[in-house]
C-alpha cells in the first residue's frame, strides 16, 4: 500500500494501535460533531503514521486514509505556505467534505491526499475546475516530490505525472478562455481571478487593469505572497 504513494520513503514508520485516538473528544468538541480519527500523520518531520482501531479493513478506505496521512507528512516549506494563501483566496469556494474546512492542514490533506491522488479519475478531475488556485499549488508540490525520487519509483509514477500535466493544462486553458465578463464587480468566482493572477504573476498589473473587477489590497498581497512561494519551489 505504501508503494502506491508518490514518495513512500517519507513514511518512516507505521504504528498499528488497538485503541481510539486520544484526540477524538477534543476534536468532537472543536468541530461540534462526533469525530472519530482513523489515523494521524506526524507533521514534525519524524515521518510517522499512527493507525487507530476505528480504521476498517476496506482497501479503498485504507488507501484513502494512507494517502491523506501521507499528504500531512508533506506539509513543509514553500508549497504548504503557498497553499495557505491559495486557500485563503478560495475560502468561500469548494471543499470536498466538511472536515477540509477545519484548517489549512486538513484542507491540504483532504484535497491532495483524498482527491488529487484518488484512484478514481473523475474525483481528481473536478479539482482544477472547482479549486484552481489550490490545485495549482498541489500540482507543483507533487511534481517536485516526484522529481526528488531517483529510484524505488511508485508503480503509479506515470499516472501521477499525467494528472499533474492534465491539471496544469486544464488550468491554463481555463485562463486563456476567460474574458472580461467573468470579472464582474460582484462575481462570486474569486478562484477564477486568483488562478489567473497566480499563473500570470509577471503581468499582474496589466491583467488587473484589463479587467473591470477591482482586486482588493488584501487579495493582491495574498496573490503576491503565493506567487513568491511558488517561484521558490
Amino acid at each position: 500500500m505504501l508503494k502506491q504513494l508518490p514518495q513512500p520513503d517519507i513514511v518512516r514508520s507505521v504504528e498499528l494501535l488497538d485503541h481510539p485516538s486520544p484526540w477524538d473528544l477534543k476534536k468532537t468538541y472543536d468541530n461540534k460533531y462526533e469525530f472519530i480519527s482513523r489515523a494521524d500523520g506526524d507533521i514534525t518531520g519524524r515521518g510517522r503514521i499512527r493507525i487507530y482501531d476505528s480504521l476498517s479493513n476496506d482497501p479503498v478506505e485504507l488507501q484513502q486514509t494512507m494517502s491523506h496521512e501521507w499528504a500531512h507528512l508533506l506539509e513543509d516549506g514553500a508549497a504548504f505556505r503557498a497553499f495557505g494563501y491559495a486557500a485563503e483566496l478560495e475560502r468561500d469556494g469548494f471543499f470536498a467534505r466538511r472536515y477540509a474546512r477545519t484548517n489549512d492542514h486538513e484542507n491540504w490533506a483532504v484535497h491532495l491526499g483524498e482527491r488529487f491522488l484518488n484512484a478514481e479519475g473523475s474525483v481528481f478531475a473536478e479539482l482544477p475546475e472547482k479549486a484552481p488556485a489550490r490545485t495549482l499549488v498541489m500540482a507543483k508540490a507533487l511534481r517536485n516530490t516526484l522529481e526528488e525520487r531517483k529510484d524505488n519509483l511508485s508503480p503509479k509514477q506515470q499516472e501521477f505525472l499525467a494528472r499533474i500535466h492534465a491539471a496544469n493544462r486544464d488550468l491554463v486553458n481555463k485562463v486563456e478562455t476567460m474574458d472580461a465578463t467573468e470579472f464582474g464587480a460582484h462575481s462570486p468566482e474569486i478562484h477564477d481571478e486568483s488562478l489567473a493572477l497566480l499563473l500570470r504573476r509577471e503581468n499582474t498589473p496589466d491583467f488587473i487593469a484589463a479587467n473591470p473587477r477591482r482586486v482588493t489590497d488584501a487579495e493582491r498581497l495574498l496573490l503576491d505572497a503565493a506567487g513568491e512561494q511558488l517561484e521558490s519551489l
